[in-house]
């Protein structure tokens, strides 16, 4: 049985008791004090009157006979309960009056004198000499019900109490206990002001449950920060192989191709020299192989950087400097979108190549801008921020000196990827472009994966594409 209920019982049980044991000691005084004897000369004086009403024909001939006689019996002071009846015993006149019309049976009474009237018909006037009196009777029926609601309000005001005082706050601290150990972390009991002993456990209780919720939340941010890094390790290793064996085995072809093409440039450049001048479609056919040429040449050189290291110049880097100079080179494919920066002067700057670097920032940028070509919303954001590599917690000390990284995203409102596209995006020669030569992306994720950073993509059919490129910073905190 629950607490609440045990209480309620209990209370319910005792106003019972207590108002049983009032009532039957009211109902002994009552009845110890409720005694009337009627003295001698009441009596008399009644007597007289009742022989002076019968005789006179108060009783027969008037209208209210009966009233009249009670009230020459109220002014010669008698007491308690009597009746007037003729020869056969029917009550003509009576206190309480509803005995009127009934029949005198002997019992108790006391026949207090007799008398008859002008017509000899014969009269009695009985009264009972020891009896309640009628007015504390009365009062007594009247007190009996008070008394009962007086005890179901008294025990309604002590259940109030006791609820609101003490079963309420417990009730409340075992319903957020249970919901503590549900899992819930939103509990709060109520009652923190309360000056006594509740107030205290309530309090006590309050400060534990926000630890417990603090510990837990800082539990399941280092869970999620874990399974993302896990994530996206798992990611980016998986990209790292896929482009290890095909960018060895594109390399690789394209050494076999860069000779041959070497040859195959010098042959185009004689031969041009040997076109006449006036010859128009010679020229046009030579400016055709020397256009395909060198999309083979650029496509060549591009295979080529999976293999060899980068010789480009390293140094400290602005990252906004870095993407400003990109839009610029962009700017003529962005004429139609809106274009969003947010790109902080004071950023972390970073070690490596620009040239490179800005190579990455420029290639997102242009597939954002052809992303939303086709889109209602051409909208295009470009932000810079810098963000912690490590967050210490209370229970993990800060590893020492870490570095903060420079987060760059690149986000557009185009038509987005499927799942399936997003994970084959970095391949090599993958492309949704119908002119694009599926080397951007791949070449983009080597050159950020050799400074030590990493290339996300983050897109759903419909709704837009997001790159976010993490860069660690040149120089340590602390």
């Amino acid at each position: 049985m629950r607490l609440r209920a045990k209480v309620l019982l209990t209370t319910a049980a005792v106003m019972a008791v207590g108002f049983v044991v009032v009532t039957l000691a009211f109902i002994a005084q009552l009845l110890g004090a409720a005694k009337v004897e009627n003295p001698e000369t009441v009596r008399i004086k009644a007597r007289e009157r009742f022989v002076l009403c019968v005789e006179s024909g108060v009783l027969t001939r008037s209208t209210g006979g009966g009233e009249r006689v009670a009230l020459y019996m109220q002014e010669a002071g008698l007491l308690g309960r009597w009746v007037v009846a003729d020869s056969q015993g029917l009550i003509v006149a009576a206190e309480p009056a509803e005995l009127c019309g009934r029949t005198q049976s002997g019992g108790s009474a006391e026949l207090l004198a007799s008398a008859r009237d002008a017509s000899g018909k014969e009269f009695r006037l009985y009264s009972y000499a020891t009896m309640l009196d009628p007015k504390i009777t009365g009062h007594l029926a009247a007190l009996l019900p008070a008394m009962g609601l007086a005890a179901l309000l008294l025990g309604a005001a002590l259940w109030l109490l006791l609820s609101r005082q003490v079963l309420t706050p417990v009730v409340e601290l075992a319903e957020a206990s249970r919901m503590m150990a549900s899992g819930s972390t939103a509990v709060k009991a109520r009652g923190e002001n309360r000056p006594d002993e509740i107030g205290e456990l309530v309090r006590a209780f309050n400060r534990m449950a926000d630890e417990v919720a603090a510990n837990r939340r800082g539990l399941e941010r280092r869970v999620a920060e874990e399974t993302e890094k896990s994530r996206r390790a798992e990611a980016a290793a998986n990209i790292a192989q896929r482009l290890a064996a095909t960018g060895k085995l594109a390399a690789g072809v394209a050494h076999e191709i860069n000779n041959p093409l070497g040859g195959m440039v010098n042959a185009a450049r004689r031969l041009e020299s040997s076109v006449p001048p006036g010859d128009a479609k010679g020229h046009e056919y030579l400016g055709l192989i020397h256009e395909g040429l060198e999309r083979v040449a650029r496509i060549t050189r591009q295979l080529l950087r999976f293999q060899r290291p980068t010789t480009s110049t390293t140094g400290p880097v602005d990252v906004s400097e870095a993407l400003e100079s990109a839009l610029r080179f962009a700017e003529h494919r962005l004429k139609s979108a809106e274009v969003v920066r947010e790109l902080p002067a004071e950023l972390p700057k970073v070690l490596g190549a620009r040239q490179e670097l800005e190579q990455v920032f420029l290639n997102l940028i242009l597939n954002a801008a052809d992303a939303v070509r086709e889109a209602a919303a051409k909208r295009i954001a470009v932000r810079a921020r810098a963000e912690g590599d490590e967050s210490p917690t209370a229970n993990r000390p800060p590893p020492p000196a870490p570095r903060p990284m420079v987060v760059v995203e690149i986000e557009d409102s185009g038509c987005g990827m499927s799942a399936e596209e997003v994970a084959a995006a970095f391949d090599i020669f993958h492309t949704t472009k119908p002119e694009g030569s599926g080397l951007g992306l791949p070449v983009a994720h080597s050159i950020i994966q050799s400074h030590g950073g990493e290339l996300v993509l983050e897109s759903e059919k419909g709704k837009g594409t997001r790159a976010i490129v993490r860069l660690p910073s040149s120089d340590r905190k602390g």
